[in-house]
């Protein structure tokens, strides 16, 4: 049986995904919290809480960045409202660069995203700026 979008999100806030949780899951991800929050900064909060507790549940709470989590938000953001997609496979469809999960990289130095700021909180790309 197919999970509903709101069954897949509930399962992944509790940090236990019902498959494996790779990037295109963060988008997902992303695309959801966005959609059910209206709001980047609760969006924000939603899928932070949600990959720390994955990160977690697998012994590597470690892992978590908020720039790259807060990064990918406002990517998503900006082409929910620039192209208005009905859904997440029309998002995916009409921006299938989504899939590079080095993109963060036109915007950012890799030492920038690799410092310990980064991983602890937001930091504002340093080559180019995210479109609002």
């Amino acid at each position: 049986m197919k999970q509903t979008d709101e069954q897949w999100l509930a399962a992944v806030r509790a940090g236990r995904p019902p498959a494996g949780f790779g990037h295109r899951e963060h988008l997902r991800l992303a695309w959801l919290a966005l959609q059910s929050t209206g709001a980047l900064e609760a969006a924000e909060e939603v899928v932070s809480a949600s990959i720390r507790a994955i990160a977690t549940a697998h012994g590597t709470p470690q892992k978590y960045n908020q720039t790259v989590t807060s990064a990918w938000l406002r990517i998503i953001g900006h082409i929910r409202a620039a192209r208005r997609p009905r859904s997440f496979e029309e998002l995916l469809e009409g921006a299938p660069w989504l899939f590079d999960k080095r993109l963060l990289l036109h915007h950012y130095r890799s030492q920038t995203l690799a410092s310990e700021a980064a991983r602890s909180a937001y930091v504002a790309p340093d080559l180019i700026p995210i479109p609002a």
